[in-house]
C-alpha cells in the first residue's frame, strides 16, 4: 500500500509541476506590452526668427535714447542705446531654462562704455552671463519674455583718447543664447 501511494504522490507531482510550468509557459508567451511616450517639443524664436534654423542674429536696430548733443541715430558719448530680446516659445511643452553669454572684447578698453540686461527673473551669475526661466505656466498662458539690454556711453574726460579710437569703426557686442530644458535645478 505504501508503494501505491508513493507512485501515485509522485503521479499527482508530475502532473502539478506540469500544470505550473505551462500556466507559466501562457503568462509568459502571451504578456506583451507596448509604450509609446509622447515626446514634448519645442520651438523657441528670439527676435521672429527660429533659433533652430537661424545660429546667429545680428542686431543692427538699436533704438538711441535722444541727446541734444549727438546726432539721432548715432552712438557716442553721452548716449545710451537699447535694444530688446523677445524669446517666443510658441509651440513648446516643457519649461525652458535660458544662458545668455555676452562678449564684451570690443568695449574692455573702454570703462566709460557699460553694458546691461533686464528682465523680471534674470540672474546675473558674473560680469559676462546671464539666466533665466520661462516656466510652463506662461508658456501655456503664450507670453512672451522681453529682456531689455542697454548699452551706455558715459562721457568722461578723463577716457577721450580711448573715445577717439572708436571714430568711424563698429561696436560688435556678441550674445549667445543656450536654451535648454528646465528641470528644476538652481540657477
Amino acid at each position: 500500500m505504501k508503494k501505491k501511494l508513493w507512485i501515485l504522490f509522485f503521479c499527482l507531482l508530475l502532473f502539478t509541476v506540469y500544470q505550473l510550468v505551462d500556466i507559466y509557459a501562457l503568462l509568459e508567451s502571451r504578456g506583451s506590452a507596448t509604450a509609446s511616450p509622447t515626446i514634448g517639443k519645442w520651438e523657441i524664436t528670439v527676435n521672429g526668427l527660429d533659433v533652430a534654423l537661424n545660429k546667429e542674429i545680428t542686431i543692427n536696430d538699436l533704438i538711441y535714447k535722444k541727446n541734444e548733443n549727438v546726432e539721432p541715430g548715432y552712438f557716442a558719448p553721452g548716449v545710451e542705446a537699447n535694444y530688446d530680446i523677445v524669446i517666443n516659445p510658441n509651440d513648446t511643452d516643457v519649461a525652458i531654462r535660458y544662458d545668455i553669454t555676452v562678449d564684451l572684447g570690443a568695449i574692455i578698453n573702454h570703462p566709460n562704455i557699460t553694458f546691461d540686461m533686464s528682465v523680471d527673473g534674470i540672474l546675473k551669475k558674473d560680469e559676462y552671463t546671464y539666466s533665466g526661466i520661462i516656466p510652463l505656466s506662461s508658456i501655456n498662458a503664450g507670453e512672451t519674455t522681453t529682456i531689455k539690454t542697454s548699452l551706455i556711453w558715459k562721457h568722461i574726460e578723463e577716457y577721450n583718447n580711448e573715445d577717439s579710437s572708436l571714430i568711424n569703426s563698429e561696436i560688435p557686442i556678441k550674445l549667445t543664447i543656450y536654451f535648454s530644458q528646465y528641470t528644476g535645478e538652481e540657477l
